[in-house]
C-alpha cells in the first residue's frame, strides 16, 4: 500500500487532515477496483479496511472534536458579568431613577418562557453550541459493486436515484445472456454494498460479557453528546433552528406549451423514522444483560439493617444480601428484507418509472423496517393502560391527558430507579399526536390570538421541561402498522383523529439497534423467468435487532379527544 495512515494527527492541522483523507479514499477506490472477490487477499482486505476507517471515521472524527473542544474553550472565556452597581472604577454604573410605566392589569396575564430559559431550567449551559449537521462523522458509505455499467468500482453514490439508475443499467444487459446460466439456477449481480465501518467503540466484535457491556454502556451515555445530555442536545439543535429564514415567492404563470414529462412524481421519504444508539453487531448477535432495578436490591430491606444501641449490645444477628448472578440474554440478528421484479422490456421502454419505483420502494424498505423495530420494543415493554382510569377517562382532552401521563409514567420511572431527578427520557409518539394537540387547543375557551399557534417548538419546550426527549414518527399507530390498514394514511381518507394513544417511555440509552455489518443490494439474473421477459430487478435484505440494554421501558395507552375542554369548564372525576 503506497499511502501511509498518519500515528499521529495532532501533527496535521484541518486542511492537512482534509487532504489526507482524500488521498486515503483515492487508494482505496484505486485497491478496491484492482481485486475481485476471487482475487482479493488477506493483506489486501486489511488495507481496505484501515484506509475506509481512516477517511470515512478517523478523520471526520478527529476534525468534529476539534472543533467542539474549541467551541467549547471559546465559551469558558466568557467575560465575567461587572457586580452590580460597580463599573470597576469606584463608581456607580446605575442609570437615574425614573418613574415606572402604568400597567394595566389583565386577567390573563402572558408569561413568556424562551428556549433559553429552559435550556437553563434543566441543567443546560446557555453557551453551549450543537455542531452543524454536515460535521457530523459518517460511519457508512454506500458504494457501487464490480461490474455495474458507467460506474467504477468502489465509486460512491451521490444519492438513492442513482441507485435506482444503476439497477436499471445492470438489469438491462440480463437478455442479452439468455440462456448463459441455463441449468444453474438465479446468480446474484451486486450493484451496491453498504459498508458499515463503525469506529471500536461502537463496534462488537466477540463475545466478551464485559467488553461488550462496557461498549453498549459507552453508546449510550449522554454525556458524549452536545451539552452533555440527550435532552441538552435536542434543545441546543431548537436553538439552532430558531429564526431559520423561510419565504414563499410568487412567480409568473406557465407561458410555454404543453410536453410530454416522463418524470414521475414521488413524495416518498425516509423522515419519520426511530432514533436510537446502534452498534455493529460484527457476530451476528448480542450476548447481554439488562441490569439490576432498585427493587432487586433493595427488595424488603433484607440485607440493610437498622439497629438500635441495646440491640448491637444484645447480639442482634445482622442480616447479609447475598449478589446474585444475573441471567443473560443472546439476542441474533434477523433480516429484513426487498425484492422487486419487473418485465425487461418496459425497464427498457420506460426506465424513469422503473427508476422512481425503485426508490421508492428502497425509502419504503426503511419504513418496514422502522416498523418492526418499533413493535419489537412496544413487544418488550410493560403495558400500562390507562384509558379506564380517572382522571385520565373524564378528562379526555388531548393535551391535558398526554402530558399529564407523560409526566406520570417518567416520575414513576425515577422512583422506580431511583434516577437523577434531572436524568433524561425518551417518549416515542406517533406523528399525529402534534395535530391533535393543536387541534385541542384550538377549542380551548378564553383564547387569544397569540395563543392559537401552539407551535412545534412550544409543544417540543413543554417535555423538555418535563424531562422528555420527545420522537413523533411514522410506521405506529398508522395505516400502515396494522393489520386492518385503518388510521392516519389510509385509502380512505380518516374524519378524525384516534380515540387512543399509545407512547413508548424508557429512560435514555434502554435499547439499543445492532446491525450487520455489509448489505449488500443486487440484481438476479435468473433463465427460468428471462423465458417470460421477467427478471428480479432488485434484491436485498438487512439484519437488526433491538437490544433491551436496561431494564424499565414501559408503553403506556391514553384516551384522547380534541375536545377543548378544560377542569374550569367542566368536571374531571378523581378516583
Amino acid at each position: 500500500m503506497e499511502f501511509e495512515i498518519p500515528d499521529n494527527l495532532g501533527d496535521l492541522n484541518v486542511a492537512a487532515l482534509k487532504a489526507k483523507a482524500a488521498a486515503a479514499k483515492a487508494e482505496y477506490d484505486t485497491l478496491f477496483a484492482s481485486v475481485d472477490g476471487e482475487s482479493v487477499t488477506e493483506d489486501q482486505i486489511a488495507d481496505l479496511k484501515g484506509l475506509h476507517a481512516f477517511f470515512s471515521v478517523t478523520v471526520p472524527n478527529e476534525i468534529s472534536g476539534r472543533e467542539r473542544r474549541a467551541a467549547e474553550f471559546a465559551a469558558l472565556g466568557t467575560a465575567p458579568e461587572e457586580p452590580d452597581g460597580d463599573n470597576g472604577d469606584g463608581g456607580s454604573d446605575e442609570e437615574p431613577e425614573t418613574q415606572p410605566e402604568a400597567v394595566t392589569a389583565s386577567a390573563n396575564p402572558t408569561i413568556t418562557v424562551t428556549l433559553a430559559d429552559i435550556i437553563k431550567a434543566t441543567g443546560g449551559s446557555e453557551t453551549a453550541t450543537m455542531p452543524t449537521p454536515a460535521e457530523r462523522p459518517r460511519y457508512s458509505t454506500l458504494v457501487a459493486a464490480a461490474g455495474v455499467p458507467n460506474m467504477e468500482a468502489g465509486a460512491q453514490y451521490a444519492d438513492m436515484l442513482d441507485v435506482a439508475k444503476a439497477f436499471n443499467e445492470r438489469t438491462a444487459g440480463f437478455s442479452s445472456i439468455r440462456g448463459g446460466t441455463s441449468g444453474q439456477g438465479p446468480t446474484h449481480y451486486p450493484v451496491a454494498t453498504l459498508r458499515r465501518e463503525y469506529p471500536d467503540e461502537f463496534s462488537i466484535n466477540d463475545m466478551d460479557e464485559w467488553g461488550t457491556r462496557a461498549k453498549l454502556d459507552a453508546v449510550t451515555n449522554e454525556k458524549r453528546l452536545p451539552g452533555g445530555s440527550l435532552l441538552q442536545s435536542v434543545l441546543l439543535r431548537q436553538k439552532q433552528l430558531e429564526g431559520t429564514p423561510g419565504s414563499l415567492v410568487a412567480a409568473a404563470g406557465w407561458c410555454a406549451p404543453s410536453e410530454t414529462d416522463y418524470d414521475i412524481c414521488l413524495q416518498i421519504t425516509t423522515d419519520g423514522l426511530l432514533d436510537v444508539p446502534e452498534v455493529q453487531a460484527r457476530r451476528g448477535g448480542i450476548r447481554s444483560n439488562t441490569g439490576f432495578e432498585f427493587d432487586a436490591i433493595f427488595g424488603s430491606g433484607t440485607g440493610f439493617f437498622n439497629l438500635t444501641e441495646a440491640q448491637v449490645a444484645s447480639g442482634t444477628v445482622k442480616t447479609c444480601l447475598e449478589i446474585p448472578c444475573p441471567d443473560f440474554t443472546d439476542t441474533r440478528l434477523g433480516v429484513t428484507g426487498l425484492c422487486l421484479t419487473g418485465n425487461i422490456l418496459s425497464i427498457r421502454a420506460y426506465p424513469e418509472a422503473t427508476a422512481t419505483f425503485t426508490r421508492g420502494a428502497l425509502a419504503a424498505s426503511a419504513h418496514q423496517i422502522n416498523r418492526e423495530q418499533i413493535a419489537a420494543m412496544v413487544t418488550g415493554s410493560t403495558a400500562v393502560d390507562l384509558s379506564a382510569i380517572q382522571p385520565f377517562l373524564s378528562d379526555g382532552s388531548v393535551t391535558s391527558n398526554v402530558m399529564s401521563a407523560v409526566e406520570l409514567a417518567i416520575v414513576d420511572i425515577k422512583y422506580r430507579l431511583r434516577l437523577m431527578q434531572s436524568a433524561t427520557l425518551e417518549v416515542i409518539l406517533p406523528f399525529w399526536v402534534l395535530a391533535d394537540m393543536r387541534s385541542d387547543w384550538l377549542k380551548r375557551t378564553g383564547m387569544d390570538n397569540s395563543q392559537l399557534a401552539l407551535a412545534d417548538s412550544a409543544i417540543m419546550s413543554a417535555f423538555a421541561t418535563r424531562g422528555a426527549r420527545p420522537q413523533f414518527v411514522y410506521d405506529w399507530q398508522d395505516a400502515f402498522s396494522n393489520v386492518s390498514a385503518t388510521g392516519m394514511g389510509a385509502d380512505t381518507p380518516v374524519t378524525m383523529f384516534n380515540r387512543n394513544l399509545q407512547f413508548l417511555v424508557y429512560p435514555a440509552g434502554t435499547w439499543v439497534r445492532a446491525v450487520n455489518d455489509v448489505i449488500t443490494l443486487n440484481s438476479v439474473y435468473d433463465s427460468t423467468k428471462l423465458a417470460t421477459n421477467q427478471v428480479t430487478h432488485l434484491f436485498t435484505e438487512t439484519g437488526w435487532a433491538m437490544i433491551k440494554h436496561c431494564p424499565v421501558s414501559r408503553v403506556y395507552t391514553v384516551p384522547v379527544c380534541p375536545s377543548g375542554k378544560t377542569t374550569i369548564a367542566t368536571t374531571t372525576t378523581c378516583p
